[in-house]
């Protein structure tokens, strides 16, 4: 288990981010954890992980102001530096199943103008990337790991800060994951790599009922929840409002079975006083307009329960088709 974050500052002795980090670490045991943009002398907050039981260590001291790699790890763990500069650290892993790792600890340009200028060895790192097949790790928690930390209008959030693994890793640890810990005192966000970290695997995605889609109401609340203003970059807008339109459907939707039961009841009593309206008056109007609705709702309701069926009707025979009977 490892723990990564772009802490934006550790060289003030009264700066918020140590007691982060501290209530990060007692928590759960790391085996390594890898800072970013330390601002400050890799000796001076060596002493501070070293308390944590992070003896062993490799760094790059800032430039000024910015910059600053941290990595630490346990001396009883089998792990040991290969190479580092000042926009990744490579270890040496041989603790996990006998087999031998490799971990890359990779910290992009901080300024904007210096990464669309390019990092030197960027390009074959993609290449390498692409060739030997790395997934993206999935995750828990929150969508975004960086905010600008701008207000209204101009606050932008992104999903920086990731993690990949290959395919033999994840043959190994298929429970592999990450936790994205909430955006707070940093731009960034602290994330948490778990070899074994818990997957919800009943919970199970919500799926549109094509039979809403038969009815302008729920047309309606589709709409009004995509307009709905929401302060942020265009990925998150976008989040968002997928989040609120699904949200707004589901609703409807159990609202809507709820009624069902009942709906039948009333379409008895509807009917009824509407033929006894066409025997007493000879007025079929009111007859006319609850025959149309109970049609309507019925085509609604088979096409919800035969998406719920999940059977290949028509092209089984096992639908009221001119096919079917002609079996029959």
């Amino acid at each position: 288990m490892g723990l990564a974050w772009n802490c934006r500052g550790l060289g003030n002795a009264l700066s918020p981010t140590i007691p982060k980090i501290r209530a990060l670490l007692s928590k759960k045991y790391y085996d390594f954890i890898f800072l970013m943009e330390t601002k400050c002398n890799v000796s001076s907050i060596s002493p501070l992980f070293r308390s944590f039981g992070f003896e062993m260590y490799v760094g790059m001291d800032a430039i000024g102001a910015s910059r600053g790699l941290w990595v630490g790890w346990r001396s009883g763990e089998k792990i040991s530096h290969v190479y580092s500069c000042m926009n990744f650290v490579i270890l040496r892993i041989a603790k996990y199943n006998g087999l031998l790792w490799y971990l890359v600890l990779f910290y992009g340009a901080p300024k904007a103008s210096m990464r669309a200028s390019g990092l030197r060895g960027a390009a074959v790192f993609n290449e390498w990337k692409v060739r030997i097949e790395l997934v993206d790790i999935p995750f828990k928690g929150p969508c975004f790991t960086w905010c600008n930390n701008r207000k209204g209008l101009n606050r932008v959030y992104e999903r920086i800060d990731k993690a990949l693994a290959s395919k033999d890793w994840f043959a190994v640890f298929p429970n592999i994951g990450l936790k994205h810990y909430p955006i707070q005192i940093s731009d960034h966000a602290p994330i948490e790599l778990d070899l074994n970290l818990v997957q919800n695997v009943n919970r199970k995605p919500y799926k549109l009922d094509s039979w809403a889609l038969e009815h302008e109401a729920c047309l309606m609340e589709i709409r009004e929840a995509w307009y709905v203003n929401i302060v942020g970059s265009p990925a998150f807008r976008t989040v968002r409002k997928l989040a609120l339109v699904r949200q707004r459907v589901k609703s409807w939707t159990l609202d809507k079975k709820s009624e069902w039961t009942q709906k039948w009841e009333d379409f008895d009593l509807r009917l009824e006083k509407g033929m006894d309206l066409v025997i007493r008056e000879g007025k079929d109007e009111e007859f006319t307009k609850v025959d149309e609705e109970v049609r309507a709702f019925a085509r609604a309701a088979a096409s919800f329960w035969k998406q719920r069926a999940k059977l290949r009707w028509t092209i089984d025979g096992d639908a009221c088709t001119k096919y079917f009977f002609q079996l029959g």
